[in-house]
């Protein structure tokens, strides 16, 4: 079939395949689960959606499929893959005896008000300005925390140029309670451990509340969940037996504190 897109026309064609194990996700856990499979001697497909993958894992019986995102996982191993090639798009229908899922984990904003405004970002987006792009996201922020990463974020930030006027940290008491200004951050309101509000001058404001596991095909396919405490969030308990999770997505992730919303 013939599909246009922008003008131009894409072949859309349905492809079959069958392995012993299909991995979701290109990362550490995922490369890390897919080498071990090919080690015990399985046919190993892994699948990501990125379009370039960093140090695939190689060998006879393995295939790394960039520009590949899965849509679905069914009874029995069943998963429908969407692979984009240039002017080729491929639905993938798959049969696995092992899915194994290393979808990652996604950092969790924090609740406050004017949490929306622009200069408000997430620490891991901040980094990935400095680190990948070379850009400073602004000149002067606030850093506030739940966890050990969000306080090496603005180490990584001061290293860049970006002066860090404050670190907020959640686990000593302490919240942001305001993000202030009009076209974007010119202040933040932050409450001390003793209750006191201070009034800090920023134009950023960098956030890190924790993780929460990216369950979304797990729990297509009825994993289940149960509430972990020490990261604040809901980790995978239980699914069907061909079925499994590593990295991230199966919990494995830093200690990291609830913060309640503040008024």
């Amino acid at each position: 079939a013939d599909l246009a897109e922008g003008g131009a026309l894409r072949h859309a064609r349905h492809r079959y395949r069958h392995v012993e194990t299909l991995v979701v996700g290109g990362g550490p856990a995922g490369r890390t689960a897919a080498t071990k499979a090919a080690d015990n001697g399985d046919r190993v497909l892994l699948v990501d959606e990125r379009h370039v993958l960093d140090d695939p894992p190689t060998g006879p019986d393995v295939t790394a499929m960039p520009n590949a995102t899965a849509l679905g996982v069914y009874d029995d191993g069943y998963v429908v893959v969407h692979e984009r090639v240039r002017t080729t798009e491929t639905i993938w229908h798959i049969r696995a005896a092992n899915v194994v899922l290393a979808t990652g984990a996604l950092e969790r904003p924090i609740a406050f008000a004017g949490n929306d405004l622009p200069g408000v970002m997430l620490a891991g987006a901040a980094v990935a300005y400095v680190e990948r792009f070379g850009v400073a996201p602004g000149d002067r922020t606030v850093v506030f925390a739940t966890n050990e990463w969000g306080l090496t974020a603005a180490e990584i930030l001061h290293g860049a140029g970006v002066e860090v006027a404050r670190t907020v940290d959640a686990r000593n008491g302490e919240a942001v309670t305001e993000a202030r200004g009009d076209a974007g951050v010119e202040e933040v309101a932050v409450r001390n451990g003793d209750g006191t509000i201070e009034v800090v001058d920023a134009d950023l404001l960098v956030i890190s509340g924790g993780w929460n596991p990216n369950l979304t095909l797990w729990r297509s396919i009825g994993g289940g969940l149960r509430f972990r405490d020490t990261s604040a969030c809901f980790v995978p308990d239980g699914g069907p037996s061909w079925l499994s999770g590593t990295g991230a997505s199966a919990g494995e992730l830093p200690a990291s504190c609830p913060v309640p919303f503040l008024a």
